[in-house]
């Protein structure tokens, strides 16, 4: 099972394809096209998939780019699936050649990225619950902030972040879980004025490259209007690349 910190990969995912040069007759690709599986078409530094449909009823002494071809786009391996529906769309480039340093790994369809990412979000999804259900015992609640932003703010604003919250929020806060992500502003007002600037100042401290946990108090206001501390532990979670991702 994959983890679920990382969207998949498409060079994960391609299907095996057959590359042929242009210039083949139909009678010379007879055996590739039983084979099964996709056939690339490379000609003229471009990638076109063949389509043995295409070609039917012609002779077999006729070249492959005597046929109608569709022509593809490139991905690269590395690509995640969500950056790869950028690039796919159903109805109209549904297919790519995924190449490596000139090596074709294969073809990456819509079809395949879809069904990839609808396993990667149920596994994210069962991941969640069994994370909950340990939170909901601990007495810990852990916030999953995306800040992408965080360097343009001069203070905490709804649109500036989002927030995926872990934990027994309800018993603890008297707010659940779903009622504080969906309701930002809400999330802010509970937070005590001099703390939302203490962690403008703090965030925008963060250095992703070197920090990798940061601790401070802050006061949040529970429902019933008691104030609660918290040691808030900062946790930053990084790309392959050392680019700054989350924070935690």
């Amino acid at each position: 099972m994959k983890s679920t910190k990382e969207c998949p990969r498409v060079k994960d995912i391609v299907d095996e394809c057959v590359v042929i040069d242009g210039k083949r007759t139909l009678n010379s690709i007879s055996r590739d096209v039983s084979s099964g599986g996709y056939i690339v078409v490379k000609e003229a530094g471009k990638y076109f998939l063949f389509s043995p449909e295409e070609a039917l009823c012609m002779p077999g002494t006729r070249l492959v780019i005597d046929v109608p071809l569709k022509e593809v786009i490139t991905l690269s391996p590395d690509l995640s699936c969500m950056d790869a529906m950028k690039y796919l769309h159903r109805d109209a480039v549904d297919s790519a050649v995924v190449e490596e340093r000139g090596r074709i790994l294969g073809v990456l369809t819509h079809k395949a990225v879809i069904e990839n990412l609808y396993r990667y979000a149920k596994q994210v999804a069962d991941t969640g619950v069994i994370l909950n259900h340990i939170l909901d015992r601990t007495g810990v609640i852990i916030f999953r902030v995306s800040c992408e932003k965080i360097y343009e703010i001069e203070d905490l604003t709804p649109d500036v972040f989002n927030v995926e919250l872990y934990g027994d929020a309800k018993r603890i806060l008297g707010y659940d879980s779903t009622e504080l992500c969906s309701n930002k502003e809400l999330l802010l007002r509970i937070i005590e004025p001099d703390d939302r600037e203490k962690i403008v100042r703090i965030f925008k401290g963060i250095n992703f490259h070197r920090s990798r946990l940061l601790s401070f108090n802050i006061r949040v206001l529970a429902r019933s209007g008691r104030p609660l501390w918290f040691r808030m532990n900062v946790v930053t979670e990084t790309r392959k690349n050392g680019d700054g991702l989350k924070l935690l």
